[in-house]
């Protein structure tokens, strides 16, 4: 399963990537994270792993790909919440690429 999201960023790149991979500075920026901790060393690649704690979604681990044979029918239920996140967490990301 996979979801997007596209917003426009008035930021140069590096700006914008310095935002995002700067994992550990999400839960001031972007109200769906409370709390982000590395559990591979910086910088974050694929196969980096995340412990991530989100307001209605128990703690996880994540890595960069999200697979398993329950994601189907988890994604059933946190569909909308995922859709939600997504936009909150983008348009928060926004804000911070924007703000110098």
């Amino acid at each position: 399963m996979r979801f997007e999201k596209t917003i426009e960023i008035d930021a140069p790149q590096q700006r914008v990537w310095d935002v995002l991979s700067d994992l550990e500075a999400w839960p001031p920026r972007i109200e769906t994270v409370d709390v982000v901790e590395l559990l591979t060393p910086a910088p974050i690649t694929k196969g980096s792993r995340v412990r991530l704690k989100q307001p209605k979604l128990p703690e996880g681990i994540w890595a960069l790909d999200m697979r398993g044979f329950l994601i189907p029918v988890m994604l059933l239920f946190y569909k909308g919440l995922t859709d939600r996140y997504m936009n909150l967490e983008a348009e928060g990301m926004k804000r911070a690429a924007e703000t110098v």
